[in-house]
Formats: structure tokens, sequence, C-alpha cells
């Protein structure tokens, strides 16, 4: 097939037809929600795709717009009652696009430097990341908020890249029960150290030894959704080779699990090994004892690719409700998107900040000291605009809040001392 039309009709016709056109999806997708436009929503985003499929319009700047716009959170899969495969449509679709679509020179370079050059690369991710270790000092933190949101964005307290101290054989440090894989990735690794060292704790204490193979890079997720599929395999092949010696591979960021576990679809032969995200794992296995008191008020907040993607919603709720001292409530929207959603915070900016505002009034509600979720990009996202509103609350990964609660001698009884990488304010 010749045509960009015949391409994308072979590839996704099949899974458009599943959609029934009945709009369930419209009142869970936040760009819906914000804008109230049909083609800013699910049904409307595969209508276009069907008509560039078939031919009907071209893929001029304005559909382009909308669909770009799409926040890939896939809220809608979970309200559709037809099975609609939305995530896969708009992926594919992307990837067709992005061999017809104009690009800036600017946009050309972000990709090659930012998504081939750096991201996949551990070292040099790691020289990146080493000036970020200023922003632990509370007045250079300071300064740098008041560039604004981008500024706002950068990592709150870096430390060295975990994969830098740590072997690639952690044994279990309880009675042996197998051996696992943890996917350390790009950014995870390079400024979220302490999620890694959290999650090896939690997962050495319930009796596994954790593999952290070298040779593992980036999960292409980011590229995925970008469109760039091919370079996006060519690291999942990567890792399917890095994870040969292992039956299970644990991801503790939402995004980077989505991705993983979608390897046989973008690889067309599945991985050798299960993907199974951190919470799903301890929920499964066990936790092992949690002694030390967590004295915190705190508010989950699904990431959209753990809850939508992966359909991971109560085995969360399980391991916070089994934290000594610790107070869960209930947040209102913590199913919707907070704008982060790879780098759409980036690239779309004022959607973002939306989005952002929604979800920051409804922390507001709960009386919450504590957010807990589960991905690199929430995280930031919600950290920055929390410290930006001047909000007393920090933001941690459940990994975090799980490992504060093991027994420690330090721990000093609250659950406060014994947690990594507290937020500067």
């Amino acid at each position: 097939m010749s045509t960009f039309a015949d391409a994308l009709r072979a590839d996704v016709d099949a899974k458009l037809r599943a959609c029934v056109h009945c709009g369930f999806c419209l009142p869970e997708c936040p760009t819906y929600q914000e804008t109230g436009r049909e083609t800013d929503s699910p049904r409307g985003r595969l209508h276009l795709i069907d008509a560039l499929a078939r031919g009907r319009i071209e893929p001029v700047p304005v559909v382009l717009g909308h669909l770009d716009a799409c926040l890939d959170c896939r809220a809608c899969e979970t309200a559709c009652p037809s099975g609609v495969a939305y995530g896969a449509v708009i992926e594919r679709t992307r990837g067709h696009l992005d061999r017809v679509r104009p690009r800036t020179l600017v946009a050309r370079a972000v990709r090659r430097v930012a998504l081939r050059w750096l991201l996949p690369h551990r070292r040099r991710l790691a020289l990146l990341a080493a000036p970020l270790r200023l922003l632990a000092r509370p007045g250079v933190r300071r300064a740098v908020d008041r560039l604004g949101r981008l500024g706002a964005l950068a990592p709150t307290a870096v430390g060295r890249p975990f994969s830098s101290g740590a072997p690639e054989v952690v044994p279990a440090t309880a009675p042996h029960r197998g051996r696992v894989g943890l996917l350390l990735g790009c950014v995870m690794d390079a400024v979220m150290a302490p999620v890694h060292a959290a999650s090896v704790r939690l997962i050495a204490g319930a009796g596994f030894d954790v593999h952290l193979p070298r040779a593992q890079t980036c999960c292409g997720a980011l590229h995925l959704h970008g469109g760039d599929r091919a370079f996006a395999a060519r690291l999942a092949a990567r890792n399917v080779a890095a994870f040969a010696e292992v039956d299970e591979v644990v991801v503790n960021a939402a995004g980077c699990g989505s991705a993983m576990a979608e390897i046989g679809e973008l690889l067309g032969e599945a991985p050798p090994f299960r993907v199974s995200d951190l919470a799903t794992f301890l929920d499964r296995v066990g936790l092992p004892p949690l002694t030390t008191p967590v004295r915190r008020r705190a508010a989950w907040d699904a990431p959209c690719h753990l809850l939508h993607a992966a359909g991971v919603d109560a085995a969360p709720l399980r391991l916070l409700d089994a934290v000594p001292g610790l107070e869960r409530v209930p947040l209102l929207g913590a199913d919707r998107c907070c704008g982060s959603a790879g780098i759409y915070n980036l690239t779309h900016p004022e959607m973002a900040d939306r989005l952002l505002a929604r979800k920051l009034d409804e922390i507001a509600a709960t009386g919450a000291d504590l957010v807990v979720t589960a991905n690199p990009g929430c995280q930031m996202q919600l950290d920055a605009g929390l410290r930006l509103r001047g909000a007393a609350v920090e933001v941690r990964h459940l990994a975090e809040v799980l490992a504060a609660a093991l027994a420690t001698p330090n721990s000093g009884g609250d659950g406060r001392r014994a947690r990594p990488n507290r937020t500067a304010r």
C-alpha cells in the first residue's frame, strides 16, 4: 500500500469498527470536559482518524491539532462498553502521521537529541541530572520557582542516579521466594533514585532477589506517544534481551509499565517475562512487615496509565491501608488526569495547567498533607503545582510511603525521618 490513507486504514480499521458512537467516553475525556468540543473527545478523534484512513480529509494542521491535544490518558477505555482500544488507535495513528507531517527544525532536533540521543543512555542522563542537585538547596529552589511553571517542574531534590551505586542483583532479605527484574527506566533512574531504593527494599523484603541488569534501557513510552514506533521497538527489543534471565519484570512508573506491558503488540511477539506494576506485585505476593507508623493524612491520586491502561485500581489502596498510622482520605477526581501526560505539560501548557488547577482544588478539599501517586511525571506535576500555590502538601511515590513503614532503626516513630527525598519547601 503506497499511500498514507491506505496504510493507516489497514492498521486501525478493525479497531475503529469497534466504536458504536455511544458517547460514554465524552464526559470522561479531560480535553472534552474543558472545551466541550466533539473534536476534542475520543469519539470525535476516532471520526477524524477514520476520515484520514478513508482519504476524506488530509492531515492538515487543524486536524493534527485535535489529535495532538489528546493526553493519551485512556480514561475513555475505562468508560467504553465496547472495548475500543483507543490507546492503540491513537498511538498507531501518530506513528503513520509521523511519516507525513511537516516538522520544524526545532521539533526534529528535540526528537533527535532529547528522545533518541539522551533518554536511552544512562550516562548522558546522569551528566544532565548532575546540575539539578543544586535544586535541593532551599534558596536555589525558591529562586527557580520564581521562573514560573517551567522552573517549578524541575525535580525538587535530585541525588545520584540509582544505577550508579546499585549492584546488578540485590539478594532477598527474607526467606527466598524467587527472583524478579526491576525496570530502572530513564527519568526515574536519573532523578528519582529514592523511589528505586524504596522499591528494592520492598521487593527484597518480600523474599525476592531483585535483578537490575545494566543492559536495560528506556521503556520507549515517550517515543510511542510521539509516534516514533520504530525507535520504541528498538528499545523494547533491548529490554527483552536484558531481562532474559527473569520470569517477571516489576515496574514502579505507570507510564513505563504500560509501555512494557504492550511490548508484544509492538514487536509482534510476547516477551518471555511477565510485566507487573509494583503495587500489583506487592499486593499479590504480600508486603514485608510494616511496623513503623507513618502519621499522615494521605490522598491517593491514580496515574492514568496505572488505572486506565493497566486496570489497577484497588491494589494501591489496599497497600496504603496496611501502613500503620496512615489516614487515607478519598480524593474526588483521583481518576482524572493531572495534565502531566509524558511531556504534554510542556507541549500543551495551557490545557495542562487547566487540568492541574482542577486537580489542586480537589486535593485542597481533602485536607490531606500528603498526596501519593506512582508515576514520575505525575509526581513532578503535582509537586510543582502545590509548591507554586504555597500549599503545605507533600507528594510521594507509593513505594516511598510503604518503605517508610518498614522496620528501621532511625524511623523516629512517625515515618518522617525514614522517608527519603523529602521535598524542600
